[in-house]
């Protein structure tokens, strides 16, 4: 059952992503898309909002280091600074997303995530549970 909830939900988004596209041409717009995935952690009972860092253009998407160092190898994140501030990690620090155990290089915000919610479906942000994690596609792919 869960497959086919996975896959209703993958063409539901590919239907929106296509009407978005649509309605952006028409109004003079480029529409830009990023690969973003929400991820609840069962053990840690946090919810990150996973962002890959190459699948969308930083400078559109007004991408901002706030502290450290951009990621430069699988296994090293950059987290909302809400998140890193409330739960006390510091740049260097390792944290589980999952059952990965990534190494935090820095704290970043960008304009599509102003407010840190992780979840859309629910736009208040909880920064003691939730946080946006910035990492390459193969790091991404490290979270299960």
């Amino acid at each position: 059952m869960d497959y086919y909830n996975g896959v209703f939900e993958s063409i539901k988004a590919s239907m929106l992503q296509y009407h978005i596209t649509l309605d952006a041409l028409a109004s003079g717009f480029a529409p830009i898309f990023r690969k973003e995935a929400i991820i609840f952690d069962h053990n840690t009972n946090n919810k990150f909002r996973v962002v890959v860092q190459n699948s969308f253009d930083a400078k559109a998407a007004n991408f901002t280091l706030l502290n450290g160092t951009a990621p430069n190898a699988i296994g090293e994140i950059t987290i909302s600074e809400q998140f890193a501030k409330a739960n006390h990690v510091l740049v260097g620090d390792y944290i589980y997303v999952g059952q990965a155990y990534l190494q935090v290089t820095g704290f970043a915000t960008d304009a599509f995530s102003y407010f840190p919610a992780a979840d859309p479906s629910f736009p208040m942000p909880q920064p003691k549970t939730e946080a946006i994690i910035y990492a390459s596609a193969d790091t991404a792919t490290l979270i299960k």
